[in-house]
Parts: C-alpha cells; structure tokens; sequence
C-alpha cells in the first residue's frame, strides 16, 4: 500500500475488477448498497471469514448472490477490497485508509486467511504512514465520524487525536516556530463534538491553555461570527434567528474554555456575554462570562461594559446589575490577593499592594462607566448608589471622577429632592477631591449647602497641592460650571453670598448662624488669598 498525493482520489468501476480477474469465471454476484458486482467466489472467499460463511450459505441458489447493506465506505470501498483479493497494489488517501480499515474488520480478513491480509495491512499503513502526518491525521479523523461506531471500536477517533495532540506539542515546545495558532484554521473543519473531544484531551495533555483559549476562540469566531460585533442592534431579531445549535456553541464555549485571567481578549469575553444575555442562556453560562470579565476588568474598556438592557420590563437603558456583578468578581477576587500580601492601610489607601495599580485603573473605568449611564433618565439613585458602593473606598485615590458622574446624573435627573442629592454627594470623599473639582463645586448651584460648606474648609487644604503631578485629576470645562471662577475672589465671593442665606431647613446641628456664616468665609478667603500668594 502507498499513499497518493493529496488531491487523489481513488476512481475504481466494476468492468476494472473483472479485467483484473480475467483468469477466473465470474460466478457471485454482489450487491453493496445497491451497486451490483459481478465477481469470482474464490479470492474472496479465501481471503475473508464473512465472504466464505455468505457464499456458503447461497451455493445452493442457481444465480449465487450476496448482499453487503452496512458495509464501511459502500461500494467503492468493496471495490478496494477486491482489488486487494486480487493481489493489486493499493494507492490509499487517509480517508480510504480509515474505511478500508473499517471494512477489513467488517469482513473479518484475519491473518487466520493469509499472512498480510488487509485488517493487518490497513492497521500498518495507518499507524506508519497517515498517523505520522498532520494534514493525514486531520483527514482520517474527519473521516471517522462518518463511522464513528466503526472507528470507535477499532480505537482509530482516539488514535487520530492523540496523533494530532503529539503534533501540536513538538510544535508547541519548538523555539524555531513562533506563533502557535498555525493549527487553528486547520481544525475548523472538524464537526464540534470532534473539536471539543480534541481540545478535552489536549487540556489533559498538557497544552497551553492560552494555545487552546486562541483556538476555542477562533472556532467560535468562525461558526458565530456576529459575536465580534460591540453592539447588538434588534434583540428581537437575534434571539428569533438564532438557532439551538448555535445557542448550544455560545453555552460550550464557557465550558471549554479555562477559567484563567487574560486568556481572551475583555472585547470578545463581552461580546459573547451580550449576546448569551439576549438569547437567554443558561445562567451558569452568563455567571461565568461574568466571573471571566471581572477577573480582567482591569484590562477592559468603557465600551466593553456598556451592555444594552436585554430585559422586556426595559427598567434602564444599561444592564447595570450585570456590570455590579463583574464589579464584585473583581474586587472580590483582589481582596483574596490582597489578604494574602503583605501590606498596611492608611487613611484607606492600600500600602505595598501589588493589585494598587489594577485597583486604581478599575476605578477610573466604572467613574467613566458611571458618567455614561448617568444621564439615563430611568436610572433610579438606589441603583446609582449601588454602583457606587462597589468600588471599595481605597480604590480611588482620587473623588473627582466619581464627583463628575454625580454632577452628570443631577443634571440628567432635576427633579431629584434635596434630601436625594445630599444621599449622593455623601458618596463623595471630599478630602479626596483636587482643587480643579473643588473649584467647580463651590461654584456648583446642584451642590446641596452643607457640601459646599465643608468644600470652602477643604480647598484651603488643596491649594497648595501641585496637580500637574496627578494624571488622574478630571478636567472641568467651563461648560460644566454653572458659574465659571475667573479668579479665587471670585470663587469666594459668591460662595460667601451663598453662605449669607437663611439655611434654617438644614437638619439640625448644622445650621449656621447666617451672621457668622459670612464673617467665616470671608476669614476663609483672607487665609486663602495668602496661601495662593506665597
């Protein structure tokens, strides 16, 4: 047996058998599947267990006729094996390799009817030849799912795995080759319980599990490609056009792929929640694309938490439950690593955290996050605090962000009542916030009275701060002020006229007595002055 280039395809007809038989008399007629052949008795008979028992068993009729409904491969495979009955060479692709292997056993051609007979034949080429090749193996295992119960039987499906898994690793371990996904286009063509049984055991043997993330990924890609798309435009649509089996691939991607950070792309990871979130898929499959976003939020953008609301109640325009849920994944996730590191807290900034940075950078993200959905008018403040609150006290260095999304969702939301703006502004940490932001505040009308009063103390501490030095201070356009500061004594001038109102509506204890509220601030204002000159 030889193996043909690649494009060979094997192009056997009846007439052909019965030229290479031309020394017997055809005498059997036998019918695969249809296709009728006229043979002679005596190669086969002598050569399989089967064809002796059945020719045996039709002597007595006068036409001899054998019927071979189930046989591996159909006719053309028969046409095979008679030619090998015959003493002819055989020149054999992978897949004509895997149902003539299939047939042999089929046909029970044992060593007991010859030595070299095709069963042991078959098993040699396979072994010897198209296991030692990837393209080969690819193709036989492509092969056996047309035959599975054959193939499974005969150990053929696993063999052909484990030819491909051998070949992935040598690769994979070789410093010449310098990418590692030159196999994924190849495996594309594999049905998906195939690609999944493969990439199961390639996890067991050890491969890479960024080497398998980046082929999960680009199988999915390939059979769900609207899944790269950041928005999904008509719910409705998708979640109608949708198929079960392509609802059962989103569902499997989750469990194939391993729960470790940085394995995908944050955008990918997103783009397949979303749409599992649309198309309703089981909730454990939507908690761990959750889990898998949280786990690298730091490394995501706004865009990749923006998820329209899916519900039909249409409570928000965001999904902002599914973003407090990847929120808590994440700080839960560097609370463990942080308990474990040695550090020490300080007027609640962490000291000597490794996680300080990715802390921070997950901060800025939900502030930016919280402007946006700010100005949804359907927002409710409850559901704003709550996303507030997610981000643990020392994670921000800075209030400013958080003091910019707080002023977006007052102006996205005028009818809130007083005693709602000052539960907002409570959020802030105004020891927190630079001199930029305090700066905008106190000329901030949506500011409630007591805020700003504590604002006028602490800008005094702030002025002397060089902000240039923090990257992460907001900057304020003239457009957000409602009245924009030309100058500290402008700033202090109308926070002055501010304090002179009768502020008698303020909760008790905090009530300044509206003589002395002035002759304080204008104090302030002196101090201040001096401090800016120095």
């Amino acid at each position: 047996m030889t193996s043909p280039s690649e494009d060979y395809a094997s192009d056997f007809v009846v007439h052909c058998i019965r030229n290479n038989m031309l020394q017997y008399r055809t005498d059997i007629v036998v019918d695969v599947g249809g296709t009728l052949m006229d043979l002679h008795k005596l190669p086969l008979s002598s050569s399989s267990r089967v064809m002796e028992k059945l020719i045996a068993e039709a002597e007595s009729e006068e036409r001899c006729s054998i019927q071979l409904p189930e046989l591996p491969g159909g006719a053309k495979i028969f046409e095979l094996v008679a030619k090998f009955c015959c003493g002819q060479k055989l020149e054999l692709t992978a897949s004509e390799t895997v149902y003539l292997r299939c047939a042999a056993e089929y046909l029970e051609m044992t060593e007991e009817y010859g030595e070299g007979n095709l069963i042991s034949e078959t098993e040699t080429f396979l072994n010897d030849v198209i296991l030692k090749n990837w393209k080969d193996s690819l193709r036989a295992l492509r092969t056996c799912e047309k035959i599975l119960d054959y193939a499974e039987e005969l150990n053929i499906t696993e063999r052909c795995i484990e030819s491909l898994i051998a070949q992935v690793f040598i690769r994979e371990h070789d410093k010449s080759i310098q990418s590692l996904d030159w196999w994924y286009e190849d495996v594309l063509s594999l049905s998906f319980p195939l690609y999944k049984r493969l990439i199961s055991v390639m996890e067991i043997r050890g491969i890479k599990h960024e080497t398998i993330a980046g082929s999960i990924a680009f199988y999915v890609k390939k059979y769900l490609p609207w899944l790269t798309g950041s928005r999904v435009r008509n719910v409705a649509s998708l979640r109608k056009s949708m198929s079960k089996d392509e609802k059962f691939l989103l569902e499997e991607f989750d469990r194939l792929l391993p729960m470790q950070r940085g394995l995908v792309p944050t955008k990918f990871l997103s783009g397949v929640l979303r749409t599992a979130m649309i198309v309703q898929a089981n909730p454990s499959c939507i908690s761990n694309l959750e889990k898998r976003i949280g786990m690298q939020l730091d490394h995501a953008t706004l865009e990749d938490l923006l998820m329209l609301s899916t519900s039909d109640t249409m409570e928000t325009l965001y999904d902002v439950d599914c973003v407090r849920r990847i929120m808590a994944h994440f700080f839960a996730m560097h609370h463990v690593i942080d308990s474990a590191s040695p550090c020490s807290t300080d007027d609640g900034q962490l000291i000597g955290s490794s996680s300080l940075t990715p802390l921070t950078m997950v901060a800025k993200l939900i502030d930016g996050y919280l402007a946006k959905v700010a100005c949804d008018i359907y927002l409710k403040p409850l559901k704003f605090q709550e996303l507030v609150d997610a981000v643990p006290h020392y994670a921000r260095s800075l209030d400013d962000g958080l003091y910019h999304a707080i002023d977006v969702y007052l102006k996205s939301h005028p009818w809130l009542v007083q005693s709602e703006r000052q539960q907002l502004f409570r959020l802030l940490d105004i020891q927190k916030l630079s001199t930029a932001a305090c700066t905008h505040a106190t000329q901030n009308e949506r500011l409630p009275l007591r805020i700003l009063f504590q604002l006028c103390f602490e800008q005094l501490h702030l002025s002397t701060t060089d902000e240039r030095e923090n990257p992460e201070v907001v900057k304020f356009e003239k457009n957000d002020m409602p009245m924009q500061a030309k100058n500290s004594s402008s700033t202090w001038g109308s926070v002055s006229k501010r304090f002179g109102f009768n502020m008698c509506s303020a909760p008790e204890g905090s009530v300044i007595d509206s003589h002395q509220g002035p002759r304080k601030v204008e104090r302030l204002k002196e101090k201040h002055e001096k401090v800016t000159r120095k």
